[in-house]
């Protein structure tokens, strides 16, 4: 076995060649053995297996039309053997086994034809030898037989070929009492109609006045008028547009199609009893309760039960796919929500049953498809209101109304045909609840559509009287033609259950149809659902599992009883020993070892033994029938682990330094290729490989649609996108975000799903295996998709399950004319895979680290700030820089704030990942030291790159409020404004929070300051709320998260805080806006009593402004009171400019040195030729840059303390000069 698996396909001329010489001295060594009669077993056993192997390879080659030079000599050699070596024939036959059986369909005569012109002359002169020594007709189509009782065929075959009269009417009366001889009389009827197929014959008219004038009563009182019918069109081969008319331009599966319909209208007639009130279920379909004919087949019929023909009730089909499925989610812990334990009905007047996928809670919203009316939620987890109500039940109220509901349905008694279902609608695993086995549905359903097409076939039945029957279900021109394809169907799916790859099916068949004459006798009558149960369970137990467990080998036997029957005592054919039927020792020596082997074990064929052996597949191997029910879907699994690598890394690569806009306008390939943003090649190849691995496992997956939450979209994808899906593919597709832009959806839908599949395996596996109830599923350890492991996931397909097999998974039974079946064992299989899947982890399909993009911070699960505070102790800002910075970024334009604030997160997933003791470095020197790849981050930061790493997160929150007042706050969307709320709604809100706030004497004295609150919530909306999330989540998840507040507060008064779950986040916004209403009232407040209680020195400033304006001596000399004002405010306004100054001074002395090497920079790019253009460019725009910033620095700080700042000119007017008395408001009061 292995050294077969070994050799490729392409390597077998090249084997053939290196092993010729080995060929002729085993060959010469094994016929000394067998002249010296040795008995040297090992050594014999050895020769045989090796020249098994070669001669298997030739005899591919042969049939591949190899034109190797060692072709020629291998036929030279076979040749050169004398024909009175009977080990050369036995060589040659086993051969010619091996060619048809790799071709499957074909048979010697098609070999004939094909050698016949090419240069094998081994084979031409072996078949044209076997050709003359057997000058008997060759079987080329099994035909119907009773296979149990030879005997009485041969005897009713004698009689009937003799043609006399009273023989047969003596054989007639014999057949009376004798069902298996009244069997064998039809079936011999049915061989001589199949010679309209294999010859051009006339009918015999000598034989069909016979049975007209001679036997007609006779036949008529045995077998009842149809079956003196059905005698009759057999002998004249029905009328020629019958659909049993035979001519030999049909195939034999057409012929076979008829041949079968016919055999089961055969035991149908034999089921009938002579006696008249001895009823059987079969004879009861065909004959009243007196054992005879009806005189209307159609109200005869609409009396009775018919076989095979399963509820089609469209509340018990919807009930029982609803608790199937149900039932599964329940088995492998799919439905973890309290609100996903229900079944739901339509109303109390529609039985529409139905459940919600996915999480199982009410979030969908549709129409029933019966009475159209609203069904589902009308909000996530809050079901819909109407009238007449929906009906929700808990799951196990919902399976007792469900086996209620068909256990009266199945009390009630369905009379006729009542299918509706057309044969392309019907599938290889349909059957009825009370079977075990699909194939036992087939073959009664077999039943009742040959009867039907039967009696129509002998007018019996008309056209109309099929309507009629059918109650007008069927959509069709043709009930006839409906009924044929049916059957045919039937045929076609009992072979894919059979597996039947070499065309032998029909013989299975027939040899089951002869076992079916123990189950004839039964008694009873089809008039109730419990016979119809009762019967269909007897023939599944009798018949079918009887003869399942090995059909191989029932076919065989089939075949060579036959074969015994039609040769009787004449020599064998070629075909007999190319079927392993026979033996003969002296002819073609050690046949017993060299036997035809089937090398190949497939996985259809496991699964066709696997399902038509076992009774009950769930109960004695409930991991393999799982696994093999879904293995398409569960192949899908070991994809999951290159996905996976590709969006980590991706996700560590691009978290928060790639914009919304960026990501959703460059395809996959512009990173790839983008040299110039990431100079790492190492980086960049490892980004290719990744990618290269993800796009192959991506193409590779076979979903229809997957989900994620309660969104739902179809998974398609064209292979012919493959080879260009890194240009067509935004990367904003692999990039896994929470946003609702639809963006990541899929590749989110595709993790949750491959993950789920994993744990319906796991979850099954402890259902079955070690019987976990539902608190241990509780307490499992569930592992997050995002931290998978390779060996942590369940890879299994049809390749590696065929390596399961091999390995110890099957033997072959090596006896003569057994050995083309395997016998599997499937315990050690069941084995296998309980060890395989007792190492898988479980997935929580709920937690995932999804990508951040710049301006859109935090998620709900991970924070920057709280790392970096973890890592680097932080500090506030002085008040001084805190006003300075406030300065510059309040005159700045939006766009511009924006980019800064950007650039600091794009800073931060850097700065987490820190580890150093220095939290003094700046800015710029960080970004130096450990952003090497982005030159842009330098220049964006120019204004703030002074500042200490220490300052940082303040720095972030003083950006953040500018962002807030000037940009933010002017955009809020709809839903958080207060046009979405009423006004009692805002101020219970309002109210609330207040009392569970700062208005809370519990609080810490830090927590109770109101503008405190203000900041807090400003952070909230930019980062939680611009970002979209779900806004109805409690606002105290966030507010008690530390990243949102100040060093100064406290744990144990974040842990403290308690705020009511109706307060959300969509509150946010009216919350803080009626607090800064609150502040800004109370400002103005103070600011209106101070301007009603001016002290005694403005009171004298005002006093001469009044002076100024009457043309009055202003004069500082003229009043000391006056002159010492005018003194204060000069002071006072001068050491404010020096301050200002000061600031300015020290802010530029500590960016000259960066400015310093810029020109040093230039200087020596000036002189080196070499310099590249993008160097030269990129110092330009640099150098213009720092200058535009410095001008920038110098109109924006020192302009307007400028203008702010006013001396005193006190000119006397006599000097013509008026005083600018503005100065004296914007003066400060000492």
């Amino acid at each position: 076995m292995n050294l077969k698996l070994t050799v490729r396909k392409s390597a077998i001329n090249e084997t053939l060649t290196e092993g010729y010489k080995y060929f002729e001295e085993n060959f010469s060594q094994l016929q000394r053995l067998i002249t010296q009669s040795s008995n040297t077993y090992l050594s014999l056993i050895g020769l045989i297996a090796w020249l098994k192997f070669y001669l298997e390879l030739y005899a591919y080659a042969l049939n591949e039309d190899s034109k190797s030079e060692i072709m020629q000599k291998i036929d030279q050699y076979l040749v050169n053997q004398s024909s009175d070596i009977a080990l050369c024939s036995s060589l040659k036959l086993f051969i010619v086994k091996q060619m048809l059986y790799f071709t499957k369909d074909k048979n010697i005569n098609h070999l004939r034809i094909v050698f016949k012109n090419r240069n094998v002359k081994w084979i031409n002169e072996f078949l044209r030898q076997d050709a003359i020594n057997n000058q008997i007709l060759t079987i080329d189509m099994y035909l119907p037989f009773c296979s149990l009782s030879k005997d009485d065929y041969t005897n009713v075959n004698n009689i009937l070929k003799c043609k006399s009269t009273e023989r047969i009417k003596d054989l007639i009366i014999q057949c009376q009492t004798n069902n298996r001889l009244t069997y064998c009389f039809y079936l011999w009827f049915i061989q001589y109609y199949s010679q309209f197929y294999t010859n051009l014959t006339l009918i015999d008219k000598e034989y069909s006045t016979l049975i007209e004038n001679d036997l007609k009563t006779n036949l008529e009182l045995c077998f009842e008028p149809i079956g003196y019918h059905f005698i009759l069109k057999l002998c004249k081969n029905f009328e020629i547009t019958s659909y049993f008319y035979l001519h030999p331009e049909m195939n034999s599966e057409q012929v076979h199609y008829r041949l079968l319909a016919l055999n089961i209208f055969v035991l149908f007639l034999t089921s009938r009893s002579s006696l008249p009130n001895d009823h059987t279920f079969m004879s009861s379909l065909l004959f009243d309760e007196t054992n005879k004919m009806p005189h209307n087949y159609v109200q005869h019929i609409n009396k009775r039960c018919l076989l095979g023909l399963y509820v089609e009730d469209r509340v018990v089909k919807q009930m029982l796919y609803v608790k199937q499925f149900v039932q599964d989610r329940l088995e492998t812990n799919q439905i973890f929500m309290e609100d996903g334990r229900f079944i739901y009905q339509c109303s109390k007047d529609c039985f529409y049953t139905y459940f919600f996928d996915n999480c199982g809670a009410p979030v969908a919203r549709a129409r029933c498809p019966w009475c159209n009316a609203e069904i589902g939620a009308r909000a996530p987890h809050v079901l819909l209101k109407r009238s007449p109500p929906q009906i929700q039940r808990s799951i196990q109220e919902g399976f007792q109304f469900i086996n209620e509901y068909i256990r009266n349905h199945n009390n009630i008694d369905r009379y006729g045909y009542h299918n509706s279902t057309t044969a392309e609608h019907s599938t290889v695993n349909d059957k009825s609840d009370h079977l075990n086995k699909p194939i036992s549905f087939r073959l009664l359903h077999m039943f009742t559509h040959s009867m039907l097409i039967l009696l129509y076939e002998m007018q019996y039945l008309s056209e109309a009287d099929l309507i009629e029957l059918t109650k007008n279900k069927i959509h069709t021109t043709s009930v006839n033609i409906y009924l044929k394809n049916h059957f045919e169907n039937d045929c076609q799916l009992i072979y894919e259950i059979l597996n039947n790859r070499d065309q032998t099916g029909h013989m299975w068949l027939y040899k089951v149809f002869n076992h079916s004459l123990d189950i004839l006798q039964l008694s009873g009558i089809l008039n109730t659902n419990a016979s119809i149960v009762h019967f269909e369970k007897q023939f599944e137990e009798t018949v079918v599992f009887s003869h399942i467990e090995s059909v191989i080998t029932e076919i065989d036997e089939y075949k060579s009883i036959y074969t015994q029957y039609v040769r009787q005592k004449k020599l064998e054919e070629l075909n007999d020993f190319i079927d392993e039927l026979v033996e003969n020792e002296e002819k073609y020596p050690l046949l017993q070892y060299l036997n035809v082997t089937n090398t190949q074990c497939t996985i259809e064929d496991f699964n066709s033994k696997f399902q038509i052996t076992v009774r009950d597949t769930n109960l004695y191997y409930p991991i393999t029938n799982f696994i093999f029910q879904r293995l398409d879907e569960f192949q899908n699994i070991k994809h999951l682990y290159p996905i996976v690598r590709f969006t980590n890394y991706l996700l560590e690569k691009f978290n928060h330094r790639i914009t919304r806009n960026d990501a959703a306008t460059y395809p996959i390939a512009f990173y790839l290729n983008n040299t110039k943003e990431n100079s790492d090649e190492r980086d960049q190849h490892l980004f290719r490989q990744l990618f290269d691995d993800f796009k192959e496992a991506w193409f590779q997956l076979k979903l229809n649609e997957v989900a994620y939450g309660c969104q739902i979209r179809s998974f398609h994808l064209d292979p012919d996108s493959k080879n260009n899906f890194k240009q067509d593919t935004k990367l904003a597709y692999v990039l896994l975000n929470t946003s609702k832009d639809d963006s990541s959806i899929i590749l989110a839908g595709c993790l949750v799903k491959l993950a789920e599949y994993q744990n319906n395996i796991v979850g099954h596996f402890r259902q079955k295996v070690i019987k976990n109830n539902n608190e241990n599923v509780k307490q499992r350890q569930l592992q997050t998709i995002q931290n998978v492991k390779k060996e942590q996931l369940f890879h299994m397909d049809s390749d590696k399950f065929l390596h399961l097999l091999y390995d110890d998974g099957f033997v072959i039974d090596c006896s003569y004319g057994r050995s083309k079946s395997i016998v599997y064992d499937f315990d050690e299989i069941e084995i296998k895979l309980k060890h395989l899947i007792e190492h898988l982890c479980d997935f929580d399909v709920t937690k995932f680290r999804f990508l951040n993009y710049q301006h859109e911070l935090f998620n709900e699960d991970a924070t920057l700030i709280t790392d970096i505070r973890n890592r680097i102790p932080q500090e506030s800002l002085t008040n001084d820089d805190r006003a300075k910075l406030h300065l510059l970024l309040a005159n700045m334009k939006p766009d511009a704030i924006l980019d800064h604030i950007g650039s600091l997160d794009y800073i931060f997933t850097y700065l987490r990942n820190l580890i150093s003791d220095d939290n003094t470095m700046t800015i710029q020197v960080f970004i130096e030291k450990y952003i090497k790849h982005n030159r842009n981050i330098l220049r964006q930061q120019q204004l703030f790159s002074a500042i200490q790493i220490k300052h940082i997160i303040s720095l972030y929150e003083l950006i953040e409020e500018i962002v807030f007042d000037k940009i933010m706050k002017n955009y809020i969307k709809q839903e958080l404004d207060e046009i979405s709320f009423t006004q009692e709604e805002i101020q219970q809100v309002i109210e609330q929070f207040s009392k569970e706030t700062y208005l809370n004497e519990k609080m810490s004295q830090t927590m109770r300051d109101i503008n405190i609150w203000i900041t807090v919530l400003k952070r909230l909306i930019i980062r939680i709320l611009i970002p979209i999330v779900d806004l109805t989540i409690p606002i105290e998840m966030y507010l008690q998260r530390s990243d949102l507040w100040n060093d100064n507060i406290n744990e144990n008064d974040l842990d403290n805080m308690k705020i009511g779950s109706n307060i959300m986040l969509k509150h946010a916004y009216v919350i803080f806006k009626n607090l800064n209403e609150k502040v800004d009232d109370g400002q103005k407040k103070q600011d209106d009593m101070q301007d009603n209680a001016p002290d005694e020195r403005v009171s004298s400033l005002l006093s001469l402004i009044k002076m100024s304006e009457l043309g009055l001596c202003t004069d500082i000399t003229c009043g000391d009171k006056t002159k010492e004002l005018f003194e204060y405010d000069i002071r006072n306004q001068l050491n404010t400019v020096k301050n200002k100054l000061k600031l300015i001074v020290e802010e530029k002395l500590l960016t000259i040195k960066h400015e310093h090497n810029l020109i040093e920079q230039a200087e020596r790019f000036l002189d080196v030729p070499s310099i590249s253009f993008d160097e030269l460019r990129n110092l330009f725009e640099d150098i213009n840059q720092t200058i535009a910033l410095n001008h920038s620095e110098i109109m924006i700080k020192v302009e307007p303390l400028l203008s702010e700042t006013k001396y005193c000119s006190c000119i006397c007017i006599c000097n013509k000069q008026n005083m600018n008395s503005n100065v004296l408001f914007v003066s400060t009061v000492p």
